[in-house]
């Protein structure tokens, strides 16, 4: 993970093949798993890469907080119930029966280029478009 994050944030040519390796590969299998749930209804209308990173968020999070700076969790919190809080929170957060975003509004998926960058939806919510060339597999799910 050290090395993951120094390379990171070095510019190093290994965090671009880490993430190819490792981060995309997840970012993958789990966009596509969200896509595929969305399209049978069981999930709402989103983004199915920013849902999987919105999910690997929380698993990271967590990792951090133990491996990193050592927090270790509430005695009653073993490693299974900690998985389970995650998957339930996010699934609430995903269920096609909540009609969309918390704030009130509609979720809407976005396709095909911005006119602006930085460009925003009717309902006020900003749009993610790609930076660089790590962001250029989103286009798998588009």
């Amino acid at each position: 993970m050290r090395l993951l994050f120094f390379s990171a944030l070095e510019g190093h040519a290994m965090a671009d093949l880490i993430f190819r390796q490792r981060v995309q590969t997840i970012d993958v299998f789990l966009g596509r798993y969200f896509a595929d749930r969305i399209a049978a209804g069981a999930f709402r209308p989103a983004d199915p890469l920013q849902m999987a990173w919105n999910f690997i968020g929380m698993v990271t999070f967590h990792v951090l907080l133990h491996e990193l700076f050592g927090q270790k969790p509430p005695p009653h919190v073993t490693r299974e119930l900690a998985v389970q809080e995650m998957v339930t929170t996010f699934l609430g957060g995903v269920r096609s029966d909540r009609g969309g975003c918390p704030c009130g509004t509609r979720t809407a998926v976005v396709r095909g280029p911005a006119k602006t960058p930085g460009a925003s939806l009717s309902s006020g919510h900003r749009v993610h478009r790609p930076r660089n060339d790590r962001d250029r597999h989103r286009a798998q799910f588009s």
